[in-house]
């Protein structure tokens, strides 16, 4: 579980992916409780400690430096967002798509119809890119859950390649190859959804209509990409502007609901 660090010199962050529970500079004393770390880099003649990415750090740790704590990088957006920034890329995301489609004159034409299963495609990325956003906000804050998260969702293959950096003691190269996996995920599918939610703690309450138009959507959109929105009987899907609205406001309405639990 997360420690207390104290650092007899300073702390350079020399990489984007970081971000820890606590922290604080020029602690001439050390703090009650904490685990001492004699630095063996130096910035500038000044004794530190470098996190970088070869060498990083737990982000469930607490850092307490004797002298500085300064950064080369502005956090990454994906281990500082809070639910709020979440939602807020997603709606200023949503707010371009919609953009888009005020130039389709909705006639029927090839570049029209081209143009809706790529804003049909775009619409549900934007809702598993949100989900995605969700899950890692709630977890890179709360270690037990991050752990959860890997035990029940990382394949176990995977794990056995990412156990070298546990048993060479290198947690926090462990915790960046875990949070890279995740990047990876689909979040498209609903009852893999339901599931990563339960685990870490949040449950989406039952709204068998709007879930199950979630499930079409999602349907659909694997039709659009890997199918080119060919369906079973051999015709394809037909799209307008209406219907990419539509779908709009059911991934809205979606998002809403998993903003109240998140916030409760």
């Amino acid at each position: 579980m997360g420690k207390k660090i104290y650092v007899d010199g300073g702390i350079l962050i020399n990489t984007r992916y970081f971000t820890c529970t606590n922290g604080g500079a020029l602690y001439e004393e050390k703090p009650e409780g904490v685990e001492l770390l004699e630095p063996k880099d130096f910035f500038e003649g000044s004794k530190c400690l470098i996190i970088d990415d070869e060498h990083p750090q737990s982000i469930f740790n607490e850092y307490y430096a004797r002298t500085f704590f300064s950064s080369l990088y502005e956090g990454a957006g994906l281990l500082t967002m809070t639910y709020s920034d979440c939602l807020v890329e997603y709606k200023d995301n949503v707010d371009c798509l919609k953009l888009l489609l005020t130039h389709t004159c909705d006639k029927n034409s090839s570049i029209d119809n081209a143009l809706f299963k790529m804003a049909y495609v775009n619409a549900v990325t934007l809702l598993d890119s949100f989900i995605c956003s969700i899950v890692l906000s709630h977890i890179v804050h709360n270690e037990l859950y991050f752990i959860e998260y890997y035990k029940k969702f990382i394949p176990n293959n995977i794990q056995v390649k990412l156990q070298y950096h546990l048993i060479n003691e290198d947690k926090g190269k462990w915790e960046q190859e875990v949070i890279k996996e995740i990047l990876k995920t689909s979040f498209s599918n609903f009852d893999r959804i339901k599931e990563v939610f339960k685990t870490i703690g949040l449950k989406l309450p039952h709204n068998n209509d709007l879930d199950n138009r979630i499930k079409e959507h999602f349907f659909n959109r694997h039709l659009l990409v890997h199918r080119n929105g060919k369906m079973r009987d051999g015709k394809k899907l037909k799209l307008n502007k209406d219907i990419i609205f539509t779908v709009i406001r059911d991934l809205n309405s979606f998002v809403n609901q998993i903003m109240t639990i998140v916030n409760e």
